[in-house]
């Protein structure tokens, strides 16, 4: 059970800030399942890799035959049987060669009988040790399939580490975002519960001031519809801050229905000095979708140049050398392996294979190429999307950095106003309704500048992502 919950379950409210709620989201839904991915793609890599293991076999075998014949006129028949074992370990390795050793052991019967003869039976052992080597001479040239199929695994770790950490970003972004629409409900809400209290108690002075005849009935009348207003707003405001809360709670992973209450600034990300070219070239070499599309290109590469060198002939080269025995013991058959009475054998040869017409590799050719010119024209797009979401996240940082000192320098005059208008007021010289109206405007103002603060603060997190520098100004990790 996290903090939340047990926090939750004691009916305390939990501050939190924009870092911790920053810090959570990495381990939220989102963020999980791209490193459950990427968990996928390291084990395909170890998959791969395994292809080089060696490989340890072992085989037995029993047999018996029965024949029938004549010898010179003579019928004759006989009875075999056999029985046998080995053992074998080979080893693959990426430049193209295969080596294996195996060694045998074999046990033959064969009872033979004849009417000039009679029976006889011969016993004997067999004995064999190998060791061969097989080399593909074209492997300079080409990959083999395991090796292609590992280089495949690691280009696909590659990407999916690109895509864990853009999805990361993603999660940080929409729960900074979803933070910021929390925090700015809940100040709304406080604001609508503020603005209610101010009309309940103005609609009481209004009601005494009425009584004592300084006031007459109709401003009663509408103080009384200001404060229906009011109350209205801070429902609505409470709603909108139940359902933000709960958004923020889904994207960090958590139960719904908590009691939090956010603190901090709500600011993450700062631009720094660079001027708008030198922010351009930083997308242009670190954006998390254009170094995707160029890891895509690289892997696209390999597998056209694979696709090409598979219209080469195969060319292998075979050489074994080995010995056997043959003695009546089992024992001597095994020592005789290693002493003068074994038997040498050894052997060499070449194996040359060329498909004819070679389409299929054409095929593969033509598909490839296509594929990459796909990929380079992607890649083009996206470097120009790149560079104009980069010169818009600018602006739209300049802009909204303009828009905030706008609005507070607007709500420095909406407070001024409305305290000059309850000081007209409470000295007779101006009508309530003149009051309420600045009243609205002072917390219309100060919803525009939490407004203002928010699309400052997303508008600098747009432009953090696009440089894949989310991670390195709120401390998250």
């Amino acid at each position: 059970m996290t903090l939340l919950v047990l926090l939750a379950s004691v009916g305390m409210a939990r501050d939190l800030s924009l870092d911790e709620a920053l810090a959570t989201a990495l381990t939220g839904p989102a963020a999980r399942q791209a490193g459950l991915r990427l968990d996928q793609a390291r084990a395909a890599v170890t998959t791969a890799d395994g292809a080089w293991d060696p490989v340890l076999s072992a085989s037995a075998d029993a047999s018996t035959s029965r024949s029938r014949g004549f010898l010179a006129g003579t019928p004759t028949s006989s009875d075999a049987s056999a029985l046998g074992g080995s053992v074998g370990l080979s080893q693959a390795l990426p430049t193209g060669t295969t080596v294996a050793a195996t060694t045998s052991l074999r046990r033959d019967v064969m009872v033979s009988s004849s009417t000039l003869t009679g029976d006889q039976t011969q016993r004997n052992w067999t004995g064999a040790a190998k060791l061969s080597l097989t080399q593909d001479l074209l492997a300079p040239l080409r990959r083999s399939a395991a090796r292609t199929s590992e280089l495949a695994a690691e280009e696909a770790l590659v990407q999916a580490s690109l895509t864990e950490r853009a999805a990361a970003s993603d999660a940080i972004g929409q729960s900074a975002r979803a933070w910021w629409s929390w925090w700015a409900a809940n100040d709304q809400a406080e604001l609508a519960q503020l603005a209610e209290q101010d009309a309940i108690e103005l609609e009481e002075r209004t009601r005494t001031w009425v009584e004592a005849g300084r006031l007459a009935r109709l401003e009663l009348d509408r103080v009384t519809a200001e404060r229906l207003a009011a109350q209205r707003d801070r429902l609505a405001a409470d709603a909108e801050l139940r359902a933000t809360r709960d958004d923020l709670l889904v994207l960090l992973g958590e139960p719904l229905g908590q009691d939090l209450q956010p603190v901090g600034s709500g600011r993450a990300w700062t631009l720094d000095d660079a001027d708008e070219d030198a922010l351009v070239a930083d997308v242009l070499a670190r954006n998390p979708d254009l170094l995707l599309a160029r890891a895509q290109i690289d892997a696209q590469r390999r597998v056209l140049a694979d696709a090409r060198s598979s219209r080469l002939p195969t060319l292998d080269l075979t050489a074994a050398v080995g010995v056997g025995s043959l003695s009546e013991e089992a024992s001597e058959a095994v020592t005789d392996l290693w002493g003068e009475d074994g038997l040498p054998e050894a052997s060499v040869g070449l194996g040359l294979s060329v498909p004819i017409g070679g389409r299929a590799a054409r095929g593969r050719v033509q598909s490839g190429e296509a594929a990459l010119s796909a990929l380079e024209v992607g890649e083009q797009a996206a470097m120009a999307r790149a560079e104009a979401d980069a010169r818009a996240a600018v602006d739209a940082v300049q802009t909204a950095t303009a828009g905030l000192q706008l609005a507070e320098a607007r709500l420095e005059v909406a407070r001024s106003t409305e305290a000059g208008e309850r000081l007209r007021v409470e000295e007779g010289a101006a009508r309530l309704d003149e009051l309420i109206d600045a009243t609205r405007d002072r917390i219309s103002a100060e919803a525009d500048v939490r407004t203002a603060e928010v699309a400052l603060a997303s508008a600098e997190l747009d432009l953090a992502a696009l440089r894949d520098r989310v991670w390195e100004d709120p401390d998250v990790g």
